[in-house]
């Protein structure tokens, strides 16, 4: 190219041939993605995996958090009280079973609290 006569017009020149390449590097980009978006996916097509994925699964021992559990109700609500003993032998071994603690269940019975519409023309 020849030198430029005039001040300030080597800086234009520069800057054109600057934007010149940005315009191309923008539509080789903006090809790119008209063209993946075309592109059918394949079936559970996956991203990259993680850097560092945590271990799937409940974490062991207490570090997984408090469980949640309900007081023992008071006695004047329970109603019921059944006994469970221990069979004789286990079922799937035949092996002799020996009782190493007990432990209390308790069922809490939901009230059935249906509610019911009442509309215009069955109030008159």
């Amino acid at each position: 190219m020849d030198e430029p006569s005039r001040p300030g017009c080597r800086e234009l020149l520069q800057r054109v041939v600057e934007l010149k390449a940005r315009v191309a590097e923008l539509i080789r980009k903006l090809d790119d993605a008209l063209r993946t978006g075309k592109r059918q996916a394949a079936p559970f097509r996956k991203s990259p995996p993680k850097p560092d994925p945590k271990t799937p699964g409940r974490k062991s021992g207490d570090a997984h958090g408090k469980h949640g559990h309900r007081p023992s109700p008071p006695p004047e609500q329970v109603a019921e009280c059944h006994e469970a003993h221990l069979p004789d032998a286990c079922p799937h071994y035949r092996g002799r079973l020996v009782e190493t603690g007990t432990g209390d269940q308790f069922q809490t019975d939901i009230p059935d609290s249906r509610w019911r519409r009442s509309s215009a023309s069955s109030r008159s």
